[in-house]
Order: structure tokens, then C-alpha cells, then sequence
């Protein structure tokens, strides 16, 4: 996934201070083990992304879509940042993989 942090407010149903994610380029493996298309991650492969920053800690969301809890929660470093990305139910966060993510040099223009 290639994003582009923005300062514009993002719509949420969960409080926070949440800024729209600009997705240039998205790519998620939508089945899951058993071979099946899973919610969560048709939500992070469809969805608007937001994200909420606080100290060194990111969280990407899917904030759009009330009780969807798909997040991705992570560290941030001058470098990169790293976190796992899931889903938060009543079991706790099921965990689905985990991302890195590291500035992009170049210009990525933004997708029409």
C-alpha cells in the first residue's frame, strides 16, 4: 500500500483525533487461510483509511464504517514505521498479518 498522510479531518465513528489516509496504491490478500474472502479484509481492501498519530504510535483505521474495528496499529521511527494490522472483536484483536512501511523518495501521483 502506498498512502499519503493528509491534515484533512477524516469521517469517524470512533473518537480521536482521525486525518484521511490518501491511498495511491492498495493491495491486500483478500482470502484468507481457509480460502474464504473475509470482511476485514474486504473492509481494508475497499475502505477509506484514517489514521490518528500520538507520539511515536500510528493507527491506520478503517474509521468510515461504524463497528468495523479494522485496524492497523503501529510504531513510528525517523525510518519507518512497523505494527500488525487485524481486527478488534469481542474476543479481542484477531490478528491478520503485519506491515512495514517506509517514506517514499519520489513523487507518487495521486491516483484519478
Amino acid at each position: 500500500m502506498v498512502v499519503r498522510l493528509t491534515s484533512e479531518k477524516a469521517s469517524s465513528c470512533i473518537g480521536g483525533d482521525w486525518k484521511q489516509l490518501e491511498i495511491l496504491k492498495r493491495q491486500f490478500q483478500l482470502k484468507g487461510s481457509n480460502g474464504k474472502i473475509s470482511v476485514s479484509r474486504w473492509l481494508l481492501s475497499t475502505q477509506p483509511l484514517s489514521y490518528s498519530i500520538e507520539g511515536n504510535r500510528i493507527l491506520l483505521a478503517v474509521t468510515g464504517v461504524c463497528d468495523a474495528y479494522v485496524f492497523l496499529p503501529g510504531m513510528l521511527t525517523d525510518e519507518a514505521a512497523t505494527g500488525d494490522y487485524g481486527r478488534l472483536d469481542p474476543d479481542g484483536f484477531s490478528l491478520f498479518g503485519s506491515f512495514a512501511a517506509v517514506p517514499v523518495k519520489e513523487q507518487v501521483p495521486a491516483k484519478e
